[in-house]
């Protein structure tokens, strides 16, 4: 009999929280019926690889198991990827870490991934490319999520061009890569017509704004867009294509979060958006922000703006202030400093206020405005 068939949805919850991955595994060797019952629950374990774990250990797991894991998540452990003990589909993959000694040790993890639908690498490194590898020909049709952060470049090559029904993209480097390479970054956007989520970071952001490609090409409509830049970078250009392609989103985009200086035309443009409910600004210690008459600025008030993440470390109150008069809907914020003259103009100019953190507070006194919304952290 399944007893947990016959509680409230609620308590069942509550239950499968308080247990842990080896309890898990032992309920669902009760009966059929239970193991059904608790599918969803096994469906989430995750087969966590890491160096310090020996082969012989992992091998004992797989045998004495006959659960295919869907979630896999590997460390610093290349031995275990070219030992082939993964022979069944996998929906979510992560890899951190990790140098292959060949790119065709790579595609030995890549041949049982084509049902991947979630896929995140990070500090993944081709330690010897041949110009003679295997031919690739996997097509990643059911993969939504793509994460892919300071990785080897032919695995951009290879792996990108198969992807074209993305949800999510997030794709940080920085070190330069071949033409080719870029090219197919440059693609992937083209074709991932229902792309929702888009994060670009360092080189990356030079390589898609470093051209005008953009506005005629691309067919998604985000709703969250995240982007860090490499300001050494030659800037005008990619300021001028970035506000142009800030103008195609403008109507659609939900939250943005920005981490450098780009510009005051940009943040004109963020201002505008409709829609936009989460605002992260950062990188307002710059030169460029020195020779802005802030004091005699306003930005377009936005009603839509309920949470604002406002690093600056200048502690600029001129800068603060501009700001939050454009965010007088604020019903959450965070700051990277705040004074009495700054909390006391949240507190004459944001009534919804509901919540404040901080991470360093600097009053007067013990006794101040807004001292119950406020947490430090």
């Amino acid at each position: 009999m399944n007893f947990l068939e016959h509680l409230p949805f609620e308590i069942v919850e509550i239950i499968f929280q308080h247990l842990n991955g080896r309890d898990v595994l032992n309920l669902s060797e009760v009966n059929n019926s239970f193991n059904n019952f608790i599918a969803k629950c096994l469906n989430k374990i995750v087969f966590n690889v890491k160096k310090k774990a020996s082969l012989e250990s992992i091998q004992n797991v797989l045998k004495t198991s006959t659960r295919h894991y869907r979630h896999v998540k590997i460390s610093q452990y290349s031995n275990f990827i070219s030992s082939k003990l993964i022979t069944w589909p996998i929906i979510s993959l992560t890899i951190s870490d990790i140098d292959f000694s060949n790119f065709d040790d790579f595609l030995t993890l890549m041949m049982h991934s084509k049902f991947v639908q979630e896929m995140r690498m990070s500090r993944i490194f081709i330690l010897s490319v041949e110009k003679t590898h295997k031919e690739y020909q996997i097509s990643f049709e059911y993969l939504k999520i793509l994460n892919f952060h300071c990785c080897h470049s032919i695995i951009y090559e290879k792996i990108l061009r198969n992807c074209s029904n993305l949800k999510k993209f997030s794709i940080k480097a920085g070190s330069e890569m071949p033409i080719s390479a870029e090219n197919t970054i440059k693609n992937l956007l083209i074709k991932n017509s229902n792309l929702k989520f888009l994060e670009i970071h360092f080189n990356i952001f030079g390589i898609i704004f470093g051209s005008d490609f953009l506005t005629n090409s691309l067919k998604f409509k985000l709703k969250r867009f995240e982007a860090s830049s490499n300001l050494n970078q030659s800037f005008e250009m990619l300021r001028s294509n970035f506000c142009n392609f800030l103008l195609t989103q403008i109507d659609t985009l939900e939250e943005i979060s920005i981490h450098n200086w780009m510009g005051l035309d940009v943040m004109k443009i963020i201002f505008l958006s409709p829609h936009l409910q989460k605002l992260t600004l950062k990188g307002f210690h710059n030169y460029e922000c020195e020779n802005i008459d802030w004091e005699n600025l306003e930005l377009q008030r936005n009603n839509s703006i309920e949470v604002l993440n406002f690093h600056d470390i200048s502690e600029n109150f001129q800068i603060f202030r501009t700001v939050v008069n454009a965010c007088s809907y604020l019903k959450k914020c965070s700051f990277y400093s705040l004074n009495n003259e700054m909390i006391n103009y949240l507190a004459s100019n944001c009534s919804k206020l509901i919540s404040i953190h901080v991470e360093k507070l600097f009053v007067n006194s013990s006794d101040y405005e807004l001292k119950n919304l406020i947490i430090v952290s």
